[in-house]
This record gives C-alpha cells, structure tokens and sequence, in this order.
C-alpha cells in the first residue's frame, strides 16, 4: 500500500465506516467506496498480476465496472481502460458472476496464445499508490485527514 499518512488514514476511515455500516459499500460516499475498491484490487494485483484479480471471486460480486471507476477517479485511466477491455473480452455477459466460467475462460486463452491478461497491465503498483495517495489527499475532508 500506499503507506504516506494521508492515505493510512483515508484506508483507515473508509474501512471503519465499511465495518460500521455492516460491509455495504452502497451505504459510503464514492470517495470512500474508491479507496476501499482500490485497496482491494490493486493488493490483488499486486500480489499475483492481473489473472489472480480475475481469478478471485468477490464478496458481492460487484460490477467489473465499479473497479474501472475507481481507478478513473484516482486518475489511473489507463488501468480503468485495460480492465474494460479485458472484462470486454470474456465471451459472456456478467463475468463478475461466474468464477468457474470466467477461469475456464483464461485458461483457453492461454491454451491458444490468446490474451495474455498480465501483459496488458503496465502500471507499476507504486504508480497506482501515489495517485490514490493524491486523491486522498485532494479529498481529506471526506476522510477527516486534519
């Protein structure tokens, strides 16, 4: 993670008022949703490449979308795009719903030479920290950053 202390606190808040409001997201501001969203996708990524992200199977199954827009309102446009594009490429609707389809699925790609999902990611993870660092910090009142 990020690691600065504006950004521990922003992690720190969002996650307390995730718990508080009994781990419904739809309950927080978008600032809070983004920081939680990418806390989880970029430490999966971060820890096993794109596919692992596509691998996993969230709690709530939320849109692929979701994670696109938080990486957009932190600035990481081209991280949003690549996920479009690899949501884009799963020959179903709703991947976010199936994990068995959607591992099947990589796995033919790699079978074939197709997509190769881990290649597409150029962002370094500490790229992707320091612009999420700088939306908590654009947002501190939200987070009660003093």
């Amino acid at each position: 993670m990020s690691g600065t202390p504006d950004f521990d606190r922003a992690y720190k808040f969002s996650f307390e008022q995730f718990e508080k409001h009994n781990r419904d997201k739809s309950k927080l501001s978008i600032e809070l949703q983004t920081i939680i969203t990418i806390t989880t996708a970029q430490g999966i990524i971060d820890n096993g490449g794109l596919v692992f992200f596509f691998e996993q199977d969230f709690e709530d199954q939320p849109p692929y979308e979701s994670f696109a827009q938080a990486y957009d309102a932190i600035g990481a446009s081209d991280a949003a795009r690549i996920l479009r594009e690899v949501v884009a490429s799963f020959p179903f609707a709703d991947p976010q719903l199936s994990q068995d389809k959607r591992q099947e699925c990589m796995e033919n790609w790699r079978e074939e030479g197709g997509i190769e999902i881990d290649l597409l990611w150029p962002w370094d993870s500490q790229a992707v920290w320091q612009m999420a660092d700088r939306y908590a910090k654009e947002n501190r009142d939200i987070f009660e950053i003093a």
